[in-house]
Parts: C-alpha cells; structure tokens; sequence
C-alpha cells in the first residue's frame, strides 16, 4: 500500500514509494481519473466501458482496468464531459 506503480504509455514501469491517493489530487488536472481503489488512469487512453462482469474501463492497449461498484456514477458523468 505504500508503493505505486506507474504505467507509462512508453511501456515503461516505474514503482514509487508512496501511496495512490497522494497522486489522485496532483494528477487530476492532468486528465485522471480513480475507477477503483487501486488504479489511476489517464481519460484520453480510455477506449471503452464494458459493463459486463461488473463493468471495466478497456485501455487503448486493451488492459481492462475495474470499476468498483462506488464509483460507477462518478465515472459515468466524468466519462459524459469526455
């Protein structure tokens, strides 16, 4: 819980030694968003929702990032302003 990996679209990894929730506040002017508690994602890489097996965000790269059931609706209207 105290460490953060971060995803680059160069393919790249990079792990930091601090919790998601510190980076939720700095990087949502930069276009993110919190679909479940244990992953960040940038809107502009978001290709779908699926709203099957409890519903996903489906990446450009077809990684399929979960929903939890709390925040459907915020994801909702964040995805209607896209």
């Amino acid at each position: 819980n105290n460490y953060t990996t971060f995803y680059l679209d160069s393919k790249e990894k990079l792990m930091v030694s601090k919790p998601i929730y510190e980076y939720e506040e700095l990087l949502k002017d930069y276009g993110f968003i919190r679909p479940h508690q244990s992953h960040l994602v940038n809107k502009k890489f978001i290709k779908s929702w699926v709203k099957e097996d409890g519903g996903y965000l489906l990446l450009e790269d077809n990684t399929q990032v979960p929903i939890s059931k709390q925040k459907k609706e915020y994801i909702k209207e964040i995805l209607s302003r896209k």
